[in-house]
């Protein structure tokens, strides 16, 4: 049972893997179907906003922080992973 379950989660894992070369070709299609020409600060900020967009919908991210308190109350170093 313990083996099939662990089977299970693995095959979710790697459902809707692509690589990064397929995201980049999906990115800058959709990036060029928004009417944002190759090799231009807007289409690469568009290329920029559909990665964001990506990390944030599916949580698959690691993120580091470092912050300050106020009033001089020290600071703070994070580490997060979403799956």
């Amino acid at each position: 049972m313990i083996a099939r379950f662990a089977a299970l989660l693995l095959a979710l894992a790697f459902v809707g893997c692509v690589s990064q070369e397929q995201q980049t070709q999906f990115d800058t299609a959709t990036c060029q179907r928004y009417g944002f020409a190759p090799n231009t600060p807007d289409f690469a900020a568009c290329m920029q906003r559909e990665q964001l967009a990506r990390t944030y919908h599916t949580g698959s991210s690691v993120g580091v922080g470092v912050g300050g308190g106020s009033y001089g109350s020290g600071g703070a170093v994070g580490i997060g992973f979403g799956f």
